[in-house]
C-alpha cells in the first residue's frame, strides 16, 4: 500500500511526459501538444494563479492545443493569487516528482512557508479536461470564462500540535473533482475530516502511523465558493483538537446535452426507479477501508477509449428540463468489447441492475469504489479480488441506453467524480 501522495505524483508524471517548450520570453504563447497551464506559467515565471487571471480561465485544465495564452503582465496589475493552499511554490515538478518516489519530498506545508498565495505545479493533476479537451464532448471545451478565484478567506499561519506538516494534492477543490490531503504528525493520532457535509477517514503509511492521508471529493453541484474543511485529531492519551480551513470550491461548466429514448425505454425514467438503484450504488460505494488496493493511475476500461458522453454533462431526456447530471464517462463499445477493472479491487456488485443493466462495482479500498455498466454479460462474481487490467465483463446495451457503450463511474465515500483524474493520460 503506498501513500495518496505517491499515487498523485505518479499521475502528475503520466500527465507531463511531454514537457512545455516555451520561450521564457514574449507576451504570448501558443499551446503545444502535452503543454500543461502549470508548466506554461513556470517557463514564464508566473504562477498558476496568475496566469489563470491573465487569460480569464476558469479551470486550469481547461487549455487546448493551438490556443494562445497571455504570458506576461505588461500593461496589466497583477492581482493577489486566490490559491488558497499551502504547497511549494518553487519546486521544480520534475525534481519534486522524483522527490516523492524517492520519499524524501518537501512540497508540504509548514507553519513557517505557509501562504495563500502559494501555487503548485501539482495541480494539474485534476485531469479533469486535460484529457477531454482533447479526445472528448465539445462541451467541456466551452467552459465558462470567468474563473472561479476566492480572495476572502485566510490560511492560518500555524498549525495546532500534533500536526506537522500537510500538503494538498491537487492544490485545488474542484466540482466534480477529488484531491488528497496528506498530514504529517508529531505524534499518533486518529484523524478524520468533515467536508460538505461528508465524514472522511485517513489512513496510515505503512509502518508510519504519524503519516496519513485522506481522500475527498466536491460533488458536481456544490456551489462555487469558500467553505470550512474540518479535522478532528484524537491522540492516544485521548486528546482532541480541532482545526478548520477555508477551502476554496472552483466552478467548473460541464456543458448539456439532449438525449432521446424510444418509448419502450422511457417507463425507467421515474424517478422512484432511478433513485432507489442510485441509493444502492452509493451505499455500495460509502464504505471506508483502511486499505489502499491500487498501485497506480487507473487504466480505461476498455483497450481504444473513446468518450461519447463526458462525465458531470448537464442532462435532459427527450427535450425535458435538464434536471440530471452524467455520473461517469460513457466510453464507445460495439456488443462485446472486452471491459477491463481499472485498477486492483474487490468485486462488491456483479448483478442486473434496472438503469445501469449488467453491472460491476469494484472497491479499490480507503472509500474509492468504481462502477462498470450496460454490460452484456459479465465474467467476475461479487466477493473476488480482481487485478488491474483484468477481464470482468462485456460491453453492451443493457439497462438505459442508446447504443452499446460502456459507462465508468469514479467515487469517493459515494460521491461521483471525473474518472479521467485519476486514468492514465490518452494522446
Amino acid at each position: 500500500m503506498k501513500s495518496i501522495y505517491r499515487l498523485f505524483a505518479i499521475c502528475i508524471l503520466l500527465l507531463l511526459l511531454n514537457p512545455v517548450t516555451a520561450q521564457q520570453s514574449g507576451t504570448t504563447y501558443e499551446v503545444q501538444p502535452g503543454d500543461t497551464l502549470n508548466a506554461i506559467a513556470r517557463a514564464y515565471g508566473l504562477s498558476l494563479g496568475q496566469i489563470v487571471q491573465l487569460n480569464n480561465i476558469s479551470n486550469p485544465d481547461s487549455i487546448y492545443v493551438g490556443q494562445v495564452l497571455n504570458v506576461s503582465f505588461d500593461g496589466v496589475t497583477p492581482q493577489e493569487d486566490a490559491l488558497l493552499n499551502p504547497v511549494n511554490p518553487n519546486a521544480s515538478i520534475v525534481d519534486e516528482v522524483n522527490a516523492i518516489l524517492n520519499g524524501t519530498s518537501t512540497n508540504s506545508a509548514s507553519a513557517a512557508s505557509n501562504s495563500t498565495g502559494s501555487n503548485s505545479a501539482a495541480s494539474n493533476s485534476t485531469g479533469s479536461t486535460t484529457l477531454s479537451t482533447d479526445v472528448t464532448s465539445e462541451a467541456l471545451q466551452a467552459a465558462a470564462q470567468e474563473p472561479q478565484v476566492f480572495t476572502d478567506a485566510v490560511w492560518p499561519e500555524t498549525y495546532p500540535s500534533p500536526i506537522s506538516t500537510m500538503s494538498f494534492v491537487p492544490p485545488e477543490a474542484w466540482q466534480g473533482q477529488s484531491f488528497g490531503w496528506n498530514v504529517e504528525l508529531t505524534e499518533a493520532s486518529f484523524l478524520k475530516a468533515m467536508f460538505l457535509g461528508q465524514e472522511y477517514f485517513f489512513y496510515p503509511t505503512p509502518g508510519d502511523i504519524t503519516k496519513q492521508a485522506a481522500i475527498l471529493a466536491v460533488p458536481v453541484l456544490q456551489e462555487p465558493g469558500i467553505y470550512p474543511l474540518e479535522l478532528e485529531m484524537s491522540s492516544m492519551s485521548g486528546t482532541v483538537t480541532n482545526l478548520t480551513l477555508p477551502m476554496s470550491v472552483g466552478g467548473v461548466d460541464y456543458g448539456r446535452e439532449n438525449i432521446n429514448l424510444p418509448p419502450s425505454s422511457t417507463s425507467l425514467l421515474e424517478p422512484d426507479t432511478s433513485r432507489l438503484e442510485s441509493e444502492r450504488v452509493t451505499d455500495i460505494c460509502a464504505r471506508f477501508e483502511p486499505i489502499q488496493r491500487w498501485t497506480s493511475a487507473f487504466r480505461y476500461p476498455t483497450d481504444t477509449p473513446e468518450f461519447t458522453s463526458a462525465f458531470g454533462i448537464n442532462r435532459a431526456y427527450n427535450g425535458g428540463p435538464f434536471n440530471s447530471y452524467h455520473r461517469g464517462l460513457d466510453l464507445r463499445g460495439r456488443e462485446g468489447t472486452p471491459v477491463y477493472a481499472a485498477e486492483n479491487g474487490v468485486v462488491r456488485l456483479a448483478e442486473a441492475l434496472v438503469i445501469r443493466g449488467n453491472a460491476v462495482i469494484l472497491d479499490h479500498g480507503v472509500g474509492l469504489c468504481s462502477a462498470y455498466s450496460h454490460m452484456s454479460e459479465l465474467t467476475v462474481s461479487e466477493g473476488e479480488e480482481v487485478t488491474k487490467g483484468q477481464l470482468i465483463g462485456y460491453a453492451g446495451a443493457t439497462g438505459l441506453v442508446t447504443a452499446a457503450h460502456v459507462h465508468w463511474e469514479l467515487r469517493v465515500m459515494g460521491i461521483p467524480v471525473n474518472p479521467a483524474q485519476w486514468a492514465e493520460r490518452v494522446e
